[in-house]
């Protein structure tokens, strides 16, 4: 894994090119020829005739598949053959793929009418020469294959940084189970019950896979296989957080001990996370070493900094360390990259004033920076107004986080802030038709804040470990909105898509008799403000997905300390992706397609963000960022607008060809705010100003594409929308470009995409051009533009390329 290319300073120059590169063949080490066919035949002999002597000896599940699992295993340092194990036509299907001490691995499951299939492969390779090339027959099957063997259930396990575990320990299992004919499930419950296993009665469906959780041995997980030809994976399932809370005080106590000893810590330099909330408990000993005592504020002096509610240290827990069931399972270390900083904006007793609210931030923001001015920060407040009328129109809180965000108060236009701001949960009162209601339940206030990143809950939890609730089972499927979370359908269009992202925020427990609960097991394990009597926490909702959000951004913070806040919030949102039950459940039959898109954003933003895509780019997924300032407007006229010349590698995707590939885009400044509501139109308009990003097609000059964009400013104002190459945009020009914050994806040929290095920045509307008598137009806009190229082939090198073109680029400067 590699950084991110940051085009500081260079986003302008003709982009180099790389020298033309072939295609990665397949690498095969040297064989000989009748002594490895051989070999390979005889042992897949002895493990078919092995197979079927354990199936005669014990009486399998009815409607079991015919057929057996073998394992081929690489030599170290090369790759098998993958595509010439997965042949749906035989029913032979690859069902796993790891890496063991530096071989390849994969597990197959051949049904009983392949067995002649792989022996015949075998024995062209031993007889036969191909006509055309005069090799042996199947030879890249053949000689990328070192051994193989009957596989055992440990051939399954796919968790590559856990170790197996043990014969005798009984642990909960996620067992993925084939697609075979749709009874599989069917098959598997069978299964359990006549083996006597405990399981749970959820279940997740795939495309081709459904995934069960069972409590087995290993030794009993063996037994299973070898009774049901249905297994395709084994993971562990995830830790339970009600395992921690039913621990005696002293427990917990140990556990922190224990935990605290892994801490390493950052330096004193490193970015804080700031949690706006009810104060934070400092004393806790997890928490102690990553908060200076000068770092706890409160709004009213006589407020006290310290928790007198316990959502702070509970956020403060999760945004520091994320979810802490793993952690505290974990024997590894546990290292942090940023530190914590608390104000209290919230009183201990009654509540603020509303129309304070807006104030109280800014009171709160600036004794945090004036304590320590030169940290970099991340701001989190996971409170919201309660009240719903809002609907997407600004507030003076709203308002508010926008201006603090956008740094007004800053002349020269430098300093910004990030607020990551939960979406606000609805009432507790579920029933099981909770997605259509929160369709009418609307983000809080200042969740529609246009410059605030606000943090939707979606769930992956299903688990119920608790016994008071044997029965019953999870209200949300895995991968669907968790059931208090709000959105922005009943906005009107105008208004920015909200959420801008989720994350997890737990899920509630329905009885078969539809009673709803909450249950420790579905919700996120964090620090307890109460430590004399418990350690630990349970969290959910929209106010623990936004900590894990806070989390997120600072560690990206950490790991590119030169991003601004416009980056960071581009992108988390950049890294996100959409779970197939996020689509399955925004989708409403008959309805147009940007429809569903639009009600998709709105439930779920774009999606769940990803760390490790957020913070790494790969060989085959490299992302470009610039940060940069427009000077959009002149007075009462547009100014100007920036075409950026990507170091785009075009002899690669010219190679690639017909290779499809996605082109993301995504486009992040922060407005100044106009709250007033006097129609939001013309000088009245909410947003400062609005920018946006088009593409260069092939077929266009840099001349004709600039005249196209000077084109699409003008038609905006007018209200039309220009088409250019929106077929092969996901979301398109119209829906992509509300709020101030625009991501697209462009999926097309590889071919297509290399003459398209070229990406056009320009302004639209704002009250800065209106109201020009302000002079706002003289500060400028700074924004951020994250460019990934994607795709799934594994044969191919788009990283190395640009980098050599960049520091090409940075050398003949140099000489310059």
């Amino acid at each position: 894994m590699a950084n991110h290319f940051f085009l500081d300073g260079w986003i302008s120059r003709e982009p180099y090119t790389s020298p033309r590169t072939g295609r990665d063949k397949l690498l095969l080490p040297p064989r000989d020829r009748a002594a490895h066919g051989s070999k390979l035949k005889e042992k897949f002999e002895l493990a078919w005739q092995t197979a079927k002597a354990k199936q005669s000896q014990m009486a399998t599940v009815v409607g079991n598949p015919d057929g057996f699992f073998v394992q081929f295993e690489s030599d170290k340092e090369f790759l098998l053959d993958l595509k010439k194990f997965d042949l749906s036509s035989k029913k032979i299907e690859l069902v796993s793929v790891k890496e063991e001490a530096g071989a390849q691995l994969a597990t197959v499951f051949i049904p009983e009418g392949g067995v002649q299939f792989f022996l015949k492969r075998f024995e062209d390779y031993l007889t036969r020469e191909h006509s055309r090339w005069g090799k042996p027959m199947n030879r890249s099957l053949v000689e990328s294959i070192s051994d193989l063997r009957l596989a055992t259930v440990e051939a399954l396990w796919t968790e590559p940084f856990l170790a197996f575990p043990t014969e005798d320990k009984k642990v909960w299992w996620e067992i993925w189970l084939r697609a075979d004919n749709g009874k599989e499930l069917t098959r598997f419950r069978s299964l359990v019950q006549q083996l006597a296993l405990k399981t749970q009665p959820c279940h997740l469906s795939f495309l081709d896979r459904t995934v069960v959780l069972c409590e087995a041995t290993p030794s009993e997980l063996t037994h299973s296989l070898e009774l049901l030809n249905d297994f395709a994976e084994l993971r562990l399932a995830r830790d339970l957080p009600s395992f921690f809370l039913r621990l005696t005080p002293g427990e917990q106590a140990n556990w922190s001990k224990e935990l605290k000893a892994r801490i390493k810590f950052p330096s004193a330099s490193a970015p804080a996370v700031c949690v706006l909330d009810t104060g934070l408990n400092r004393a806790h000993p997890l928490l102690q070493d990553s908060l200076n005592p000068n770092d706890l504020h409160a709004y009213m002096p006589e407020w006290h900094a310290t928790d007198h509610d316990g959502h702070g240290t509970a956020m403060a827990g999760l945004a520091l360390f994320g979810d802490l069931t793993e952690i505290l399972a974990s024997t590894e270390d546990c290292i942090l990259v940023h530190l914590l900083e608390s104000a209290k904006v919230l009183p201990p007793q009654g509540e603020n004033d509303p129309n304070l609210y807006g104030h109280v931030n800014i009171v709160a923001a600036s004794k945090v920076e004036i304590a320590n001015p030169k940290r970099q920060r991340v701001f989190l407040m996971a409170v919201s107004a309660t009240a719903q009328r809002d609907r997407g129109l600004p507030t003076s809180w709203s308002a508010t986080i926008d201006d603090l965000a956008a740094g007004i108060d800053d002349s020269s236009n430098k300093h910004k802030r990030l607020f990551v701001i939960a979406a606000g949960s609805r009432p507790a009162d579920l029933t099981t038709d909770y997605f259509n209601e929160s369709l009418l339940d609307s983000i809080h206030d200042p969740g529609q804040s246009w410059n605030a990143l606000t943090i939707g809950a979606y769930t992956d939890r299903i688990l119920i470990g608790e016994q008071s609730h044997a029965g019953w089972s999870a209200l949300a499927r895995a991968g669907e909105l968790s059931p208090r979370s709000t959105t922005s359908r009943t906005w009107s269009t105008q208004w920015p898509l909200k959420p801008d992202i989720v994350e997890e925020g737990g899920n509630y427990a329905i009885s078969p008799n539809n009673e709803v609960d909450s249950v420790d097991s579905l919700a996120l394990l964090t620090t307890s403000h109460e430590i004399l009597t418990k350690h630990f926490t349970t969290s959910s909702d929209t106010s623990a997905a936004a900590a894990l959000a806070a989390n997120m951004a600072a560690t990206i913070q950490a790991r590119y300390p030169q991003a601004w806040p416009e980056t960071i919030r581009a992108i988390m949102i950049h890294s996100a992706r959409w779970s197939p039950q996020m689509e399955a459940q925004a989708f409403i039959a008959g309805a147009p397609a940007k429809q569903n898109l639009e009600t998709l954003l709105r439930c779920f933003g774009y999606g769940v963000p990803d760390l490790q895509r957020a913070t790494e780019s790969t060989s085959n997924a490299l992302t470009l960022v610039a940060q940069e300032v427009i000077y959009p407007f002149e007075r009462n006229s547009s100014k100007e607008m920036i075409v950026h010349e990507l170091p785009w590698p075009v002899d690669v995707l010219s190679d690639l060809g017909a290779t499809e590939v996605k082109l993301r885009v995504t486009l992040s400044y922060f407005i100044e705010a106009n709250p007033a509501r006097r129609g939001w139109t013309k000088k009245h308009r909410y947003a400062s100003h609005g920018l946006r990003f088009d593409v260069k097609t092939p077929t266009e000059s840099k001349e004709q594409f600039r005249a196209r964009l000077n084109k699409q400013a003008q038609d905006e104002e007018d209200g039309a929308t220009t088409k250019a190459d929106s077929a092969q945009w996901l979301l398109g020009p119209k829906l992509r470009t509300k709020g101030s914050v625009h991501s697209d994806v462009w999926t097309g040929t590889a071919a297509d995409l290399a003459a398209r290095g070229f990406i056009g920045i320009y302004p639209v509307l704002g009250w800065w051009r209106e109201r020009h008598q302000l002079e706002k137009w003289k500060r400028g806009a700074r924004y951020s533009l994250i460019v990934s190229i994607e795709t799934d082939a594994t044969n191919v090198d788009l990283y190395v390329p640009i980098e050599n073109i960049i520091q090409e680029a940075i050398s003949t400067e140099i000489l310059i």
